[in-house]
């Protein structure tokens, strides 16, 4: 799984299953590939870069493959993080201000599939790499996230950021990481749907005035 193309998520649903989760165990680097699992579910390659410096052999040493798809994995989180904040930002915005809309309706809620905007500097900060590191292999990173439909976006060299976004209701503008069952994950989700929802309310509710 940490090998196999367009498999992005689900890490921390095969790390539970009982079977595996007890065959790994009993088995020598078991723990470590356990670790692992949970490395591609939730963490980043900073996570796996500091434990190898720390030389404390938590996961399993990485092929070239596995760590490029653990950057594109980072790099998924960056941008989850970064539109999160985003969406915050313009809720919070839009309550203070109290706009209104057409027919005295309410301002429509900020969407969980809005645009943000990430500065290289924080992917390269994301990744652990030097400021001046490859621009080129960068991008070529960023790219390949695209093509994996893991983003949508553009890539801007004059403002040397990434452009995320705009998405759709049926196409976000980036994908999903497996989420924990505890901590801020859970409710960073059900904000989204909850605001998902609102969304679908206010869509009926402009086709039904426009009838």
């Amino acid at each position: 799984s940490f090998t196999t193309p367009r498999v992005f998520a689900g890490f921390a649903e095969l790390g539970s299953i009982p079977a595996v989760a007890e065959a790994l165990g009993k088995s020598e680097g078991g723990e470590s590939a356990l670790r692992t699992l949970d490395l591609f579910a939730f963490g980043t390659y900073g996570d796996y870069v500091k434990a190898s410096e720390e030389g404390k052999g938590a996961y399993l040493a990485l092929t070239d493959t596995q760590i490029h798809k653990l950057r594109q994995l980072t790099v998924v989180s960056l941008v989850q993080r970064t539109a999160a904040e985003a969406a915050a930002a313009a809720k919070g915005s839009q309550k203070s201000v109290r706009r209104r809309g057409r027919k005295g309706n309410a301002a429509a809620s900020p969407s969980p599939y809005g645009s943000c905007v990430v500065p290289y500097s924080a992917i390269r900060s994301e990744l652990s790499l030097p400021p001046d590191s490859s621009l080129r292999d960068l991008e070529d990173l960023l790219i390949s996230c695209m093509y994996a439909g893991l983003l949508v976006g553009r890539l801007d060299q004059r403002s040397m950021s990434l452009l995320v976004g705009p998405g759709s209701a049926h196409q976000p503008p980036c994908a999903s990481r497996d989420v924990r069952a505890d901590g801020d994950a859970v409710t960073i989700m059900i904000d989204a749907l909850e605001s998902f929802h609102r969304r679908g309310e206010e869509v009926e509710l402009a086709l039904g005035d426009a009838a």
